[in-house]
């Protein structure tokens, strides 16, 4: 699924139910890196992944972009 923030397309995934936990990746990484947790953790909770701007599936911004954003 995608969502536009602030003239960007993000990408992100939810899966399970309950408490929600949301899996951030690192820099150069992709929401790909939390696979093979969100099966387990989905049991028990609302598992939430997404791309950051300018990674995995998600728009690279045509405008710079900072760490608040």
């Amino acid at each position: 699924m995608k969502t536009k923030i602030n003239e960007v397309e993000l990408y992100y995934d939810l899966k399970g139910e309950d408490a929600p936990i949301v899996f951030i990746h690192g820099l150069g990484a992709s929401s790909l890196l939390w696979l093979p947790q969100i099966d387990p953790f989905s049991k028990h909770f609302k598992v939430i992944v997404y791309d950051m701007r300018g990674h995995g599936l998600s728009d690279v911004p045509t405008r710079g972009y900072s760490i608040e954003q």
